[in-house]
């Protein structure tokens, strides 16, 4: 064994002997063939014995770019090859793509990075599936269990059916705990959606002091968030309204009517309620009559000297912001009626 020992040594110091003596093509010959089969710590091992030939110290760098190069396009094919084995639940698969790229390349950081953070997802899916197993179990329980304790209840001398009912209880119960378990971490990690669903089911099958804790814990946790959803919803309603209270002041600077009543229209019910909106919509009802009768005005002028296209483009614009106004309609559907008229007769005079 010894000699073989010295013979397996000396082979070692041989080759380490002959690759530092290699020439540059010989050298350059080796290392096409190492990145052929994509063996890069061996090719990296040939530019590091060939590193004492100072006289080729440029050459020998430009090499080891080349294998560095090649190790990231390697790198890169590898990640990508194995997350889609991922995404197709061929966790095996994607293992072992990293555990044979690893082989040939095993300095590389990146695959040892990217494997371990495929496994750490494979825990987490693997956890979670664990997870909703137990949920289902627990919900399957829940179901079951009141009927089972009817049954008993019904018939309390059927020997079958009272154990039937206790071995199911005590399995709940045990679920129950595992759920309260689970629960309490979903807690801790923040998790309120999954803390929801076990924490309730768990105090149900395990009632008991700490499970009422847990769960009094969560009704207020939850609580808790729905006061500060809600604070900030009525923040983000309260600048909405500002705003449009604002754009509704400069609109009615501007003369804007149509403007200013959508900013009103877009006010929430609560606001729209207070007195000041009130105020703010007798203002804009006001400005809109004013317009109107102003408006009609012109409308009519535009009617009598035969300029209808006018007439109806004006009481258009006063429908819009008066859309109850039959007066209004009924003017502008003559008006309407006027220019087809018209338009049939010159028509009838080109013919």
């Amino acid at each position: 064994m010894k000699y073989i020992c010295y013979l397996s040594l000396l082979l070692f110091f041989c080759g380490c002997a002959l690759q530092t003596g290699l020439s540059t093509s010989d050298r350059l010959r080796l290392l096409d063939q190492y990145l052929s089969k994509h063996e890069f710590d061996n090719a990296f091992a040939l530019i590091a014995d060939s590193s004492s030939d100072k006289s080729n110290e440029a050459e020998l760098e430009k090499e080891r770019k080349i294998i560095a190069d090649q190790l990231q396009l390697f790198e890169k094919k590898t990640i990508a090859a194995a997350l889609k084995l991922e995404q197709k639940e061929d966790w095996t698969g994607a293992r072992q793509k990293y555990s044979t790229a690893l082989v040939t390349a095993s300095t590389s950081t990146d695959l040892q990075k990217a494997e371990q953070k495929m496994i750490l997802r494979f825990k987490g899916k693997m956890k979670a599936l664990r997870d909703e197993e137990l949920i289902v179990t627990g919900e399957c329980l829940q179901k079951r269990l009141p009927l089972l304790r009817t049954q008993h209840i019904s018939d309390p001398e059927d020997i079958g059916v009272k154990w039937s009912f206790l071995r199911l209880e005590e399995n709940a119960k045990e679920i129950g705990r595992e759920l309260l378990q689970l629960g309490g971490q979903m807690l801790a990690e923040n998790n309120l959606d999954m803390a929801r669903r076990t924490i309730p089911l768990g105090y149900e099958l395990a009632p008991g002091v700490e499970s009422e804790e847990l769960n009094v814990r969560l009704s207020n946790i939850l609580k808790g968030r729905k006061k500060r959803t809600q604070k900030k919803q009525k923040k983000v309603t309260q600048d909405k309204d500002s705003k449009n209270i604002t754009e509704f002041n400069n609109a009615m600077a501007h003369g804007n009517l149509l403007r200013a009543r959508r900013s009103l229209l877009s006010l929430s019910t609560g606001t729209r309620k207070s007195m000041k909106v009130e105020l703010m919509e007798e203002r804009l009802d006001q400005a809109i009559s004013g317009y109107v009768r102003e408006e009609m005005v012109i409308g009519a002028a535009f009617y009598r000297v035969g300029e209808y296209e006018s007439a109806i483009k004006v009481w258009k614009n006063i429908v819009v912001l008066d859309p109850e106004n039959e007066t209004v309609k009924n003017k502008l559907e003559r008006a309407r009626s006027i220019v087809e008229n018209l338009e049939v007769l010159r028509e009838r005079q080109n013919e």
